[in-house]
């Protein structure tokens, strides 16, 4: 997907016509100043960042040639690049789902508007860029008109998580229409994944997972990000330095809980157990068919296998067990 750099120069490259370092070194001014909420560190990455880039041309005329037309530097990766993907129940969108784009999901579908977007690119390359702008609609908080931003834009924070709860209900209608039930997005940089809880009170899932893994972040070395969805609906998260559990099915998580009391339970009585002093030539009580039976004679211990013996009726009687057994029915010791 298109990160924030990457997508500013290609909005400059169909909206302006520049001809000098001057001209661009303006509009990343006013471009910046936009971001009235953006942290300062964020806004020298992304300077940064682009006067790097521009470094290699002077004109927009260039930059729209790098773009799009065939066999130049990113118009391959344009071309062959999904705005969504869906498998199973999840939707991968780099930026988030507004309500526009959720009702246009939902008419159309995700195979039909990924091909929207390749006609889209198509007539960017002969100048026309009214549908590649549909795509890149841009919110208010990242310098755009809208409230919310589209599929490569909008912002998880201050946007998809300010909308009403009317109309993340509707987003969630719309996209559980078409078998959608999780969002996972980027865009939105954060130390650690999260999931949003106003759109998950809606029966959706809108994880946000961006930690900034990209060697732009980590200065020149990769880190770790994304999500990770099981066939059972568990969801972890990944950030640079953790594994983090955003979410469990609720049956997995009541047999996860069951099995942790057990081990628990298992470990006092494990405690328990090792307080009990049995010796041979103990006498034991043992339950056999559901019956006390007193005065079994310990014969030998080895580790935690016991020999047990007792005359019944002229007739020398012998049962192997285990320790612990003898240990949980005779919790004050053998006798001697």
């Amino acid at each position: 997907m298109l990160q924030g750099g990457l997508n500013v120069l290609i909005n400059v490259a169909s909206e302006y016509n520049y001809e000098t370092e001057k001209d661009w070194l303006l509009h990343l001014k006013e471009y910046v100043d936009d971001f009235k909420n953006l942290d300062p560190k964020h806004k020298v990455e992304i300077i940064t960042y682009i006067k790097n880039t521009v470094k290699e041309f002077r004109s927009t005329k260039e930059l729209h040639k790098m773009f799009f037309k065939s066999n130049e530097r990113y118009s391959e990766m344009l071309n062959k690049m999904k705005v969504f993907s869906q498998i199973d129940d999840v939707l991968y969108v780099h930026a988030g789902i507004n309500l526009k784009w959720s009702e246009k999901l939902r008419a159309e579908g995700v195979d039909r508007l990924n091909s929207s977007w390749n006609i889209a690119l198509e007539e960017a390359k002969n100048g026309d860029f009214k549908n590649f702008h549909e795509f890149n609609e841009i919110g208010g908080n990242r310098g755009g008109n809208l409230s919310v931003g589209g599929p490569f834009w909008a912002d998880f924070d201050s946007e998809l998580e300010m909308l009403p709860d009317e109309h993340i209900a509707q987003i969630a209608q719309n996209l559980k229409a078409i078998g959608i039930n999780v969002i996972v997005v980027g865009h939105s940089k954060r130390e650690i994944p999260v999931m949003s809880e106003k759109f998950n009170r809606h029966g959706i899932k809108l994880i946000c997972c961006d930690v900034g893994s990209s060697i732009a972040y980590t200065k020149g070395e990769s880190g770790r990000g994304g999500t990770k969805t099981d066939t059972k609906g568990n969801i972890q998260a990944y950030s640079k330095d953790a594994v983090h559990d955003i979410y469990k099915n609720p049956e997995e998580a009541k047999k996860a809980e069951e099995a942790k009391k057990a081990e628990e339970l298992k470990k006092v009585q494990q405690s328990m157990l090792s307080s009990v002093k049995i010796e041979v030539d103990d006498l034991v009580r043992l339950v056999i068919d559901k019956k006390v039976n007193e005065n079994w004679r310990i014969m030998e211990i080895d580790g935690n296998q016991v020999l047990l013996a007792k005359e019944i009726d002229g007739v020398l009687h012998r049962i192997n067990t285990n320790l612990d057994t003898v240990k949980r029915y005779n919790p004050q010791g053998g006798k001697k």
